[in-house]
């Protein structure tokens, strides 16, 4: 279920995980590991505590699970209305803001720039917090703290669906995650590493 907030209020993302052996749980906020930072908590029952939500605290936050026997994982919207802002709708850097696109005729471009400047810069803030920045995919396998040592760059991270999964060795354990992609080109199942 979605959660909606104003800034400055609480949130708390509550998750109840069993499994032998321990699971390993680990939160993403549009596609990036959660880190916990003056704002964030990541608390031992797993649950994730923003103790006063910003507009940066928008998206969607996915939890991850796993353990030898599988994995599992959730994942929840977080819209962050500005603060004193009428109900005009959620103001969220998250990964399915869709925002109206409207034309600003020259003549009133002037009088636009000065009331967005006014109230703290609360125009612009609102137009810049509705630009898309998330990711069209997630990427939450390479972001895991298992895998982030596997990527040759810490920016540049493959999709989850398009990935290439290795095969394991007969008798080793060893981990299937490289950081390469499947691409279409002319010949069948092309990949770049």
């Amino acid at each position: 279920e979605d959660i909606d907030v104003v800034e400055g209020e609480s949130v708390t993302l509550q998750v109840r995980v069993t499994g032998d052996p321990t699971p390993t749980l680990t939160w993403y906020h549009n596609g990036q590991e959660v880190v916990a930072d003056y704002s964030t908590e990541l608390r031992e029952d797993g649950s994730l505590f923003i103790a006063s939500s910003e507009l940066r605290h928008g998206g969607l936050y996915r939890m991850m699970v796993h353990n030898s026997s599988g994995k599992e994982e959730r994942s929840v919207k977080v819209r962050v209305y500005e603060e004193g802002a009428e109900s005009a709708g959620p103001v969220q850097s998250g990964n399915s803001v869709s925002a109206a696109v409207s034309c600003i005729p020259v003549a009133d471009f002037g009088n636009f720039v000065v009331e967005s400047h006014s109230n703290n810069n609360s125009g612009f803030r609102k137009l810049f917090a509705e630009l898309y920045s998330g990711s069209e995919h997630p990427v939450t396998i390479g972001l895991s703290s298992q895998n982030k040592t596997r990527n040759r760059f810490a920016n540049i991270t493959v999709y989850d669906d398009n990935r290439i999964v290795l095969k394991p060795v007969s008798g080793s354990q060893t981990n299937d995650y490289i950081n390469a992609s499947y691409i279409d080109g002319n010949k069948s199942n092309m990949f770049i590493a």
